[in-house]
Formats: C-alpha cells, sequence, structure tokens
C-alpha cells in the first residue's frame, strides 16, 4: 500500500477510536429506565408529543428547535418565542453537548440510532441554568424526506 493510504487509514482509525471513545464516555450517561417502572402510555408521533400532557420539544433535521408545548415552557421556564430557532443543545448540559452533536450527525447520516423511542434518564438544563434530573423520550420521523425529533420530558426529582 502506498503511504498516502497508510495515512488516510490511520487518520480513518483514529477517527473512529475517537467515536468510540465518545460513545463510552456518552453511554456512561445514559441510563435507560426499566420500562415496568414506567407503564405510562407514550406518544408515538410527533404531533402526538405536542398535544401530551408531558414538557414536550420538537427540533428539526439541524437540530434547531421548531416547537414547544406550554408543558415545556412551564417546566423549563423557557418561553416559546425565546427558544424556538435555538439549537437543542441549550437544554443540554454543556458536558453532554459534544456526545449528543455527534450522535445527532452519526443519526441524520446513517439514519441508525441506539436512543429513540425508549425512556432514558438524563439532565435538562431550564432557562436559569439548573439541572433537572428528567425521563426523555425521544421520537424522530421523516417529513419531506428531511429528520424531524420530539421528546418527551418528565421530571425525576420529587
Amino acid at each position: 500500500m502506498g503511504v498516502g493510504i497508510i495515512h488516510q487509514l490511520s487518520l480513518l482509525m483514529k477517527y473512529f477510536g475517537l467515536l468510540f471513545w465518545t460513545v463510552v464516555v456518552t453511554c456512561k450517561n445514559l441510563h435507560p429506565i426499566n420500562y415496568q417502572e414506567f407503564s405510562m402510555e407514550r406518544p408515538q408521533s410527533i404531533a402526538a408529543i405536542l398535544i401530551s400532557d408531558l414538557p414536550a420539544v420538537v427540533a428539526d433535521f439541524q437540530g434547531l428547535i421548531t416547537d414547544v408545548n406550554a408543558h415545556f415552557e412551564e417546566f423549563t421556564g423557557w418561553r416559546k418565542e425565546e427558544i424556538v430557532g435555538q439549537l437543542i443543545s441549550v437544554i443540554l448540559p454543556s458536558y453532554f453537548r459534544e456526545s449528543h452533536h455527534m450522535g445527532f450527525s452519526r443519526f441524520t447520516a446513517t439514519g441508525v440510532a441506539t436512543i429513540l423511542n425508549h425512556p432514558l434518564e438524563l439532565q435538562v438544563i431550564t432557562k436559569d441554568n439548573r439541572e433537572i434530573l428528567s425521563e426523555h423520550y425521544i421520537l424522530a420521523e421523516k417529513h419531506d424526506e428531511k429528520w424531524v425529533f420530539g421528546a418527551t420530558l418528565r421530571s425525576l426529582e420529587s
């Protein structure tokens, strides 16, 4: 093999090594929740997420928030007018943002995900920068050949 190909393979291996360790670190912060513990009915579409009784947020294929419901506003302190158009990472802890961006990019490129359609225990950041431990239930749908994401949030704090 030529030196150029070996160099490219080396860079590729380094990239996938970094990606592997990012996923490992991310998975340490993701805690799937026992399904039997929370057997509530969950919205099965983006439209249903927005009309649910839980705080809900919707983001487009670029990760920009496109909609929230009134419960989200109460839960996070963000008014719809303030948060629509911002990156979804604004409600994520800073230590989780890079992993989120990598996973988000990977999903939009491949369509393969491990965090969709089941509850996850994560922190959400409120407008006043409080961290609230919450259950996130994330869905993805294709609208006009572009991914749209929706999530319900439920506080796990008493």
